[in-house]
């Protein structure tokens, strides 16, 4: 019997919010007599599978992430492709996608969009094997994200790290060679600054990178930006923030399925906020794949 809620709370997102919140939302639960398990994280990695094997005593009636995109992509991970709902309280820096889906920040109203139990299918992708419900970037971004989660003041700063950090990888950063396939097409990317594949349209928290993204089209979106010099690129991207810079000459958007990104070297890339890895990466849509609550 399905009967049980799932919750999967980071008590470190959003500098601490994460406790602050779930200590509200628990007492909602027991108000209402709500039967729920909760499991307390502070590193996201490993969380896919261990959901999914809970997931065989069929026994839970929804899985639910309390925390930033970090813990809603590996929680959500462990939901693809299976018939059990996933829902969301916001309480990261970022929080993309659930901005994306306008979940509410407010985590009484969160937890009431989710216990009114109505759910839609929707896309998600897996990289290299892995999860991706948002966005994965190899280029720029994902030095920047590195810097970031590294950063002694992101803890204090939270969202403005990133800008901090973005900052300071924009004078060190040095274009690399990459190639780019889509659904079996390739292009040569002379000098790369960023290749972003997105299931939902921003990232970065709040750049709207590909703001024509749908998350139940069965395509992924591209975003690409390379062959520029420094000066131009630093006029192009920050149109980004309004999903303005589509038009910009060194900016290609497309569309596809299945996405492979090499270079000469290996590059890092990042997924939904988290440093996953190095090139050679290949992206995979996996159409109406996760009910969302």
């Amino acid at each position: 019997m399905k009967s049980m809620f799932l919750f999967v709370v980071n008590t470190e997102s959003g500098k601490g919010k994460g406790r602050a919140v779930w200590q509200k939302v628990e007492k909602s639960l027991q108000m209402y007599s709500i039967a729920y398990q909760v499991w307390f994280t502070q590193k996201e990695r490993k969380l896919t599978p261990a959901i999914r094997n809970q997931l065989k005593s069929k026994r839970w009636r929804a899985v639910v992430a309390v925390g930033g995109d970090g813990t809603v992509n590996e929680a959500g991970g462990g939901v693809i492709g299976e018939n059990i709902p996933f829902g969301i309280i916001p309480t990261g820096t970022g929080n993309d996608f659930a901005a994306y889906h306008k979940i509410p920040y407010d985590a009484e109203k969160a937890l009431a969009r989710i216990l009114d139990f109505q759910a839609k299918l929707i896309d998600t992708a897996y990289v290299n094997g892995q999860p991706m419900l948002g966005s994965m970037g190899v280029g720029l971004d994902a030095i920047i994200v590195d810097r970031t989660n590294r950063s002694v003041h992101k803890k204090w700063l939270g969202s403005l790290s990133y800008g901090v950090e973005a900052i300071k990888s924009l004078f060190s950063f040095k274009p690399q060679k990459a190639t780019l396939t889509i659904d079996g097409k390739e292009e040569k990317i002379g000098q790369n600054w960023i290749v972003a594949v997105v299931n939902i349209g921003q990232y970065g928290g709040g750049i709207e990178i590909c703001p024509q993204a749908e998350t139940s089209d069965g395509y992924l979106d591209i975003c690409s930006i390379g062959n520029i010099t420094k000066k131009e690129f630093l006029r192009a991207f920050p149109l980004a923030y309004r999903g303005r810079h589509a038009d910009h000459p060194a900016v290609s958007m497309k569309r596809g399925q299945t996405i492979t990104i090499s270079g000469m070297f290996p590059l890092l890339y990042h997924v939904d906020g988290e440093i996953m890895g190095t090139t050679p990466v290949r992206v995979e849509i996996q159409p109406g794949s996760l009910l969302l609550l």
